[in-house]
């Protein structure tokens, strides 16, 4: 999980970090991991919703977790709140 910026993927949505909540967030543990397993994590965008009375916006992003052998390990799925007008410009996208 070296990423040397893991918040690059929001301002490239043109979002605010200061706007930025964590939602929530569920980990799913499909096989053991073990000490020296190289991991690839893959995550989109799942889903964009737009609360325009409260202006919020929730993004979801979903990422896979795979072993060096291509075997599933893990699931993640987060919800981020983004406050505020600039809100409403986020639009689904990959994420790195």
């Amino acid at each position: 999980m070296d990423v040397p910026d893991p918040f690059a993927w929001l301002r490239d949505l043109g979002i605010d970090l200061a706007r930025v909540l964590h939602g929530t967030q569920e980990i799913r543990h499909f096989t053991p991991v073990y000490a020296g397993d190289r991991l690839t994590f893959s995550s989109r965008i799942a889903d964009v919703l737009h609360k325009k009375r409260a202006m919020l916006t929730l993004l979801v992003k979903e990422t896979e977790v795979a072993n060096q052998q291509g075997v599933r390990v893990a699931a993640c799925r987060t919800t981020i709140v983004v406050r505020g007008e600039q809100a409403n410009a986020a639009k689904p996208a990959a994420v790195n």
